[in-house]
């Protein structure tokens, strides 16, 4: 069985109409398609931009830890660390900032990344602009000449034809009324007094 319909081949403009609504469907499975690519290199640009931050401030972290094991207690000195703070309070949360910082960077390495992108980059490098506004004009041409050319070629001459075989009908039933009546009367002639 044939999950999808069959095409309607009685008539060419239904046939171009409903093609043209088929045409407007994938346009909008497309235009989600497009929606969700948006919302999914959004989401992964703000983790580039964790990704990035958290590997800065990893590097200052670890210079900063590498002058406090050499003895070097004024180099490297971060701003967002009080200097009243003694050096051993220091360690600790600088070790657990980078701690975090460093699962942040392994988790952004180990995502998959681009997988929007490069489908984009495909979609634009071939010339995807023109197809697009191709194929819009195509389902809206599709759709509106196919119902325009059914509407007035099809649809309007069965209408003005059903009006006459109803025409012809009631005519034919009043005929026939008239016929009823007429032989009533001969079988029932009126009494005179």
């Amino acid at each position: 069985m044939n999950p999808l319909p069959s095409p309607p081949t009685d008539n060419l403009y239904k046939f171009m109409a409903l093609s043209g609504v088929w045409l407007m469907v994938f346009l909008l499975a497309f235009y989600a398609w497009l929606m969700n690519a948006d919302y999914e290199i959004r989401a992964e640009a703000k983790e580039l931009k964790a990704f990035i931050t958290a590997q800065s401030s990893l590097r200052n972290i670890q210079a900063r830890l590498a002058s406090v094991r050499a003895g070097h207690l004024g180099e490297n000195r971060l701003v967002w660390i009080p200097k009243e703070w003694p050096i051993e309070q220091e360690v600790h949360v600088l070790s657990e900032v980078a701690s975090s910082h460093q699962q942040t960077v392994e988790t952004y390495q180990k995502s998959n990344h681009n997988k929007y992108e490069e489908s984009l980059d495909r979609l634009s490098s071939m010339g995807s602009t023109w197809f697009l506004v191709s194929y819009v004009a195509a389902a809206f041409g599709l759709t509106y000449t196919g119902f325009a050319l059914w509407y007035r070629r099809v649809q309007k001459p069965n209408e003005v034809a059903a009006r006459i075989e109803l025409d012809i009908k009631n005519t034919s039933l009043r005929k026939l009324e008239l016929e009823i009546k007429q032989i009533q009367r001969h079988r029932h002639p009126r009494k005179t007094l």
